[in-house]
């Protein structure tokens, strides 16, 4: 592409060389690419194909008005069927570098085929802006009324991004919402004694002696349920299965529940019941964390931040809450705010968690400080000896560092080594000229799939040199020098003398 094309114009092409082909009988030339050629070339030329591109350049940069690709554009991709992304709002302006089709005033479309989701997402999160996503498949253009019904309800709920994951989730609770039964729901919770019941089961497996006042459900059931008291509701859900989740429609006047969706804190009472494997829980505070755990597995790390945030008071978990906030100021890469995190839970007023360690070491060595890095790698290890994860990353730096005898230390303490332990045991080995250990060892990564190039090279030397097999060996160098940079490759070459 020239720099005169828009941008993803390469990603546009294909799509409307088809829609060319099919619908206006045109012929296209793998000959010249789209935006290489002059025109005068072009015109000048008696092959068919070669207007056809002219056709399709024109069509391109005539909807394209800087920084947007107009929705005339995406009416006509739609002619070649449905198309996957996410509608966007931005009450102020979007990113300028992500070219997305505008659809209405505030609301935009970014397809998947555009590629660099995982990038916008994180700019938006990183940046703070406010925005509103939600996956959709469009199959024609949207009207105004949806759009703003759809993003409604997405702010309603508290999501940045609604991906498919979490749709599929909440399922049942945007139906509700979307056929306009979700405010009588939010009224019957008004009322004196009447609560939220969630569940996994079907209709006809609840039995309680209850009035159910209000239902609905497909794959998760919500339950409008009356009960003289909650004593009498817990007592007629004991012999049942579960596990339930009871929302009390008291409580959500209470502090830490103030904005959030009844229903959706519904849902995570009813996860938080699954995962304290419980028959039933009652929201209570620390059901916020749980939210904040949801919206982070479907994806939405913006809305997990808030939500973590919010539960920090009322969690029961501190560290796991602060692993999780970490990871995902990492993701956005913004390691300050991730050690910065993390280093508020090494205050002594808690036990060291390895863990924390172990993250905190990681972003060092990624910030380049080595002294702070290995101090808190062999800190997650010395607290858990036997967690492969953190005496697998120490060995790492110590092999990069080129200190081997403190390998060998540590790894004369392992109870029960690992295919990682004997790797770094084998390459050690090899090094020392202790040619049958370090087979031993290293022909373990023959039915492991994580090979590293370096351990390759070292056995294909031994299948050559020590065990005689030339047929493996040539089949473990091949696998080596696909995996290793050119320029170790060749210094490894003229140090050890394995032919390539």
């Amino acid at each position: 592409m020239s720099l005169n094309s828009p941008p993803k114009a390469e990603r546009l092409i294909p799509i409307l060389k088809g829609l060319l082909e099919e619908k206006y009988k045109l012929i296209f030339s793998e000959e010249w690419e789209p935006f290489r050629a002059k025109t005068w070339d072009l015109l000048s030329s008696k092959d068919p194909s070669h207007l056809s591109l002219l056709y399709l350049e024109r069509l391109i940069l005539e909807n394209y008005q800087a920084p947007f690709y107009k929705k005339d554009l995406l009416e006509l991709l739609l002619e070649m069927g449905p198309l996957y992304g996410y509608v966007f709002y931005f009450s102020g302006s979007p990113p300028l570098e992500f070219p997305f089709f505008q659809l209405a005033e505030n609301y935009f479309f970014y397809p998947l085929f555009f590629g660099e989701l995982p990038s916008l997402f994180k700019k938006l999160w990183a940046e703070g802006g406010e925005f509103i996503s939600y996956h959709r498949v469009l199959k024609d253009i949207p009207k105004v009324e949806e759009l703003d019904r759809e993003a409604h309800l997405c702010k309603r709920l508290g999501f940045t991004r609604l991906s498919p994951k979490a749709l599929e989730s909440i399922i049942d609770l945007w139906d509700l919402y979307l056929q306009g039964r979700g405010e009588s729901f939010l009224t019957f919770l008004e009322k004196a004694n009447h609560y939220l019941l969630v569940s996994e089961e079907e209709v006809e497996a609840l039995k309680i002696p209850l009035e159910i006042i209000d239902y609905f459900g497909n794959k998760k059931h919500l339950y409008i349920i009356s009960s003289p008291t909650l004593k009498e509701l817990k007592s007629a859900l004991k012999g049942l299965k579960g596990p339930y989740g009871i929302l009390w429609g008291e409580r959500l006047k209470e502090e830490p529940y103030q904005d959030l969706d009844p229903l959706l804190l519904g849902l995570a009472t009813l996860e938080h019941a699954k995962r304290a494997a419980t028959n039933y829980h009652l929201l209570d505070p620390f059901t916020l964390h749980v939210l904040g755990d949801l919206l982070y597995e479907w994806e939405d790390y913006g809305g997990a931040l808030r939500l973590y945030e919010r539960a920090k008071p009322y969690t029961l978990q501190p560290i796991e809450l602060t692993l999780s906030e970490a990871s995902i100021y990492y993701l956005f890469g913004d390691l300050k705010r991730a050690e910065k995190a993390l280093r508020s839970k090494l205050c002594g007023c808690l036990k060291e968690d390895p863990r924390v360690h172990y993250n905190l070491g990681m972003i060092y060595l990624e910030l380049g400080d080595k002294g702070k890095g290995e101090y808190h790698l062999y800190k997650a290890y010395l607290l858990d000896k036997e967690e492969p994860l953190f005496r697998t990353k120490l060995l790492k730096y110590l092999w990069d560092e080129g200190r081997l005898e403190e390998i060998e230390e540590i790894l004369r303490e392992v109870k029960e080594l690992t295919i990682e332990d004997k790797v770094f045991l084998g390459k050690i080995s090899f090094l020392k000229k202790d040619y049958k250990k370090a087979l031993e060892y290293l022909k373990e990564i023959l039915t492991y799939q994580e090979r590293d190039g370096l351990s390759l090279y070292f056995l294909a030397w031994l299948y050559l040199y020590f065990k005689m097999d030339g047929e493996v060996s040539h089949l473990l160098l091949k696998e080596a020098k696909e995996k290793l940079p050119q320029e170790i490759f060749e210094r490894l070459s003229k140090e050890f003398g394995l032919p390539s």
